[in-house]
């Protein structure tokens, strides 16, 4: 009988395709076929060096699978549909329209018999056989986005990233981020040891006199202010602000995405803006902004930002981003412009500004203060109408940004000075100041095959630094569920929005009322909505 094998020859940007093409092997004398055998062992190098990975790892079923992950030379091969390829526990799987024939469905057939070569085809039988599951789909590639997917990696979980931006550093990467006890230990149940201990040893440790705060004006150190009380019924959050051994513990942005993406990144499609979804009968096509859709998924999960489309399409425009009216800006400076502050995380409160009440939250680490070549960044927040992008274009970076960064910090006292004027002028970048509802994440109709995380689900001020350690808390929240579910399976989105729900409003209305008494913000039915 002939026998055949399909291999992968091309490899698309974007999409995974198949070109099948059929090689006959020995069914008799093997040793007068030489010239086929040598063509034969071409091709299998061929596969052996695409290492990438399409989907992830092979589907939880060892009784099906043990014969094809115990040797990398075994292939699996999906009839009618889809092709897969396993090599030591891992595998590509790609959709073909061609139709497959290897022997019989559900058949193993020795390809070669002769030394050189010794390679098995095991054809997948769908009537007797669960197929492959299809990929988790994830809209955006922020922090909370990219955990959840190292999450499912870890899991063998398959997944595919959509990502609006053309690249990781396709734009400014934002503020430091300070993380709280809560949100380093859902990053760490979900890194791993290995892989945690590179993200703790990146993280700053801050110690010093801890939280201060300066007159801006004067440049004297303000005694400790009281905690803000709750306002118009919203929670006030008083979180201690060291969160592992005593010490404040922070990260960039830009850093925290790129751990995260570590082992991620063949899975995420750049350039891919997510503007909606459609249910089929087996799962969910996520729509992109040209109209076109991605292959099916299991599930869809939406953690692209403030502007979720998906958000407003599950939630029936329920889930709601208000823009406060305030604006502030990101900007860095080198680290002997920091000497004047020394060791600490550092409020600068300026509330004699003629415009409105001003602040600027920034970490100087110990180890690195001496250290020309690193950069320590800061962040000013402003009351409404104090930060006036040109143009009221949010989006402008550079020189506009630090040129109203200097204008505001013009009389500050001399010893600040230094981390305006010697800011890195190209780095600054204005920044809207957003907030979910402030009572809290609204309900809306489960849909088990699509959910919210991140700030697609919550969205927060800057005031106490709960928004990215709430995302975090998503992240772990949801993969936990899938790990235990194996996948998509009913009820796991219900039971993750139950959670999400309690503390994420908590979180919201602590953020809100914070923002309310530092940067005089009020949300009320007339405030616009992105």
């Amino acid at each position: 009988m002939p026998r055949h094998i399909v291999v992968l020859r091309s490899l698309l940007p974007g999409i995974w395709r198949v070109k099948l093409a059929m090689f006959r092997a020995a069914t008799t004398h093997p040793a007068n076929n030489n010239g086929e055998r040598r063509e034969l062992r071409a091709v299998l190098a061929e596969i052996g060096r695409c290492e990438h990975r399409a989907y992830q790892q092979l589907p939880s079923q060892p009784a099906l699978w043990r014969r094809v992950v115990n040797k990398p030379e075994h292939y699996y091969f999906r009839s009618h549909a889809e092709v897969l390829w396993g090599k030591e526990s891992m595998m590509m799987r790609m959709r073909s329209t061609e139709i497959l024939r290897v022997a019989q469905l559900g058949s193993t057939t020795e390809l070669d018999q002769g030394p050189a070569v010794t390679t098995s085809i095991f054809c997948y039988n769908p009537a007797t056989m669960t197929p492959p599951r299809n990929p988790i789909l994830i809209a955006g590639a922020g922090i909370s986005s990219l955990l959840l997917a190292r999450s499912l990696l870890r899991s063998s979980i398959p997944f595919l990233i959509f990502e609006n931006d053309a690249s990781l550093s396709f734009r400014a990467q934002g503020y430091r981020l300070r993380l709280s006890a809560e949100g380093l230990d859902a990053i760490e149940s979900v890194l791993g040891p290995e892989a945690w201990q590179r993200f703790w040893d990146t993280c700053g440790k801050t110690g010093g006199g801890g939280f201060g705060t300066i007159n801006a004006r004067t440049g004297e150190k303000l005694p400790q202010a009281p905690p803000p009380a709750a306002v118009g019924g919203t929670k006030s959050v008083t979180e201690a602000l060291t969160s592992r051994d005593g010490k404040v513990v922070g990260i960039s942005r830009g850093d925290m995405r790129r751990l995260f993406m570590e082992g991620c990144e063949e899975f995420v499609h750049w350039s891919h803006r997510v503007t909606g979804y459609e249910l089929t009968a087996n799962g969910v096509h996520a729509i992109f902004a040209d109209g076109s859709k991605s292959v099916e998924g299991s599930m869809l999960i939406a953690g692209e930002g403030i502007r979720s489309q998906v958000a407003k399409q599950l939630s029936g425009g329920k889930l709601k981003v208000y823009d406060t009216g305030a604006r502030g800006i990101h900007g860095q400076a080198r680290t002997t412009a920091f000497k004047g502050l020394g060791e600490g995380v550092w409020l600068l409160l300026d509330q004699t500004h003629p415009r409105g009440k001003v602040s600027v939250i920034t970490n100087v680490r110990p180890g690195e203060m001496d250290d020309p070549s690193l950069n320590f960044g800061w962040t000013l927040v402003a009351e409404p109408g104090v930060v006036t992008p040109p143009n009221n274009d949010d989006s402008t970076i550079g020189i506009p940004a630090a040129d109203v960064a200097k204008e505001i910090t013009a009389n500050w006292h001399p010893r600040l000075k230094p981390l305006f004027d010697e800011m890195v002028s190209s780095d600054a970048a204005f920044w809207k100041i957003t907030c979910s509802t402030p009572a809290g994440v609204p309900e809306w109709e489960n849909e088990s095959r699509v959910t919210v995380i991140g700030d697609a689900a919550h969205s927060m001020t800057p005031a106490g630094g709960i928004g990215a350690n709430t995302a975090v808390r998503d992240s772990a929240l949801l993969g936990k569920l899938l790990a235990e579910a194996g996948g998509y399976k009913e009820g796991v989105t219900a039971a993750y929005e139950k959670d999400m729900r309690v503390y994420g409003s908590e979180a919201v209305q602590a953020s809100y009322g914070m923002a309310k008494n530092q940067l005089g913000i009020e949300i009320t039915e007339n405030t616009k909505t992105l």
